[in-house]
């Protein structure tokens, strides 16, 4: 069980960051992007894609390792609500990954071919607009996830721990 105590803290932990990201590109990074000046976002939005680019696929197979880690530690309790409200956890960065995959990759692929110095073409805007919405879906997703993860998380520490036994 304390194996499952670490993995599990783990996955909150990992959710978290990932959910923190997703708060801040909402409040921050996502309303900048619509609002910067073309030529300026497709320059700032290259070097960002650079960075994300190397670091992220690490993070989020990070994220989804944890899961099934936890998920498999877990298997004999897959009647309890931890068990399933991780499971839609799971479902829910999966479903981030598909955001990642089918919206973002294929835009960044675009963004990586065209120059700031340049007049931006009129597909830019559209662009633009693609990749706001998906950002914003992948946001809210990753606050979703955590939230479902933290709600498993505490559902299962307070069934093995009988926390509410101990304070009453």
């Amino acid at each position: 069980m304390k194996t499952t105590n670490l993995i599990l803290l783990i996955t909150v932990v990992l959710t978290g960051l990932s959910a923190g990201l997703g708060f801040a590109n909402a409040i921050g990074y996502i309303p900048a992007m619509e609002d910067t000046p073309a030529n300026h976002l497709l320059s700032f939005w290259q070097h960002v894609d650079h960075y994300f680019r190397k670091r992220m696929p690490f993070f989020g197979n990070a994220i989804l390792l944890s899961f099934i880690l936890s998920l498999v530690m877990m298997r004999n309790e897959w009647r309890t609500p931890a068990f399933w409200l991780l499971i839609i956890a799971f479902a829910v960065c999966i479903g981030e990954m598909i955001v990642i995959f089918t919206q973002n990759l294929p835009i960044n692929k675009v963004i990586e071919t065209l120059d700031a110095e340049k007049l931006m073409p009129v597909s830019f805007e559209q662009l633009r607009r693609k990749a706001v919405a998906a950002f914003y879906i992948r946001s809210f997703l990753n606050l979703v996830a955590f939230g479902l993860t933290v709600v498993g998380a505490c559902f299962y520490w307070l069934s093995h721990y009988r926390i509410i036994d101990k304070v009453g």
